[in-house]
């Protein structure tokens, strides 16, 4: 397995070179979004198109097979004679068994787990218990005083809350509000 080198990079140097390399970034942006968006455009038109041609053929399958299962239930076992299927045409055709699934007849699921319960079959139950995060990052950030003691509480438990910083550039400073204003050099 060969590693992937990243390419050596040199910082941008000047103010003037990261106005230049941010204006770039910006226009590559929107470049970028306005090929994405043709792709998106492509594949809806694919799909479109495909789905006009499937219509018509999913349509005559399922009219040719609603026509041939009475005809099988009534000469097409004698073909087969005795079998559960047979070849005609190029293509099997007959009854076959589906996958085996779980049924637990007239009972809702909570009363058919109340009835293995009862009758001492939990390792037919499975359990799953997992962090619920928005309830815990909820319950480190309450402020309410009642809240407030359960995040102590959970905080003694080891939970906190973790912020990192983060590198970013955004194209559309708009969406965070006005920009800082430029400090002039004294």
């Amino acid at each position: 397995m060969t590693r992937k080198k990243t390419k050596a990079v040199s910082a941008a140097s000047s103010r003037e070179e990261a106005i230049a390399l941010l204006e770039e970034f910006k226009s590559r942006t929107a470049v970028a979004a306005r090929l994405e968006a043709g792709r998106r455009d492509a594949h809806a038109k694919i799909d479109a198109d495909i789905d006009a041609q499937l219509g018509p053929e999913r349509d005559r399958l399922k009219e040719i097979t609603d026509r041939l299962q009475p005809w099988w239930a009534v000469q097409g076992k004698a073909e087969a004679g005795g079998k559960r299927s047979v070849v005609l045409a190029g293509c099997q055709i007959g009854n076959r068994k589906t996958p085996a699934r779980v049924v637990h007849r007239g009972l809702k699921v909570a009363d058919a787990v109340e009835k293995l319960k009862a009758a001492g079959l939990r390792t037919f139950l499975t359990v799953k218990t997992s962090l619920d995060k928005s309830a815990l990052l909820k319950g480190l950030q309450a402020s309410d005083p009642e809240e407030t003691a359960r995040g102590e509480q959970l905080r003694v438990l080891g939970f906190d809350l973790q912020a990192d910083d983060e590198f970013f550039i955004d194209p559309d400073p708009a969406r965070a509000g006005p920009a800082p204003e430029k400090k002039e050099a004294a």
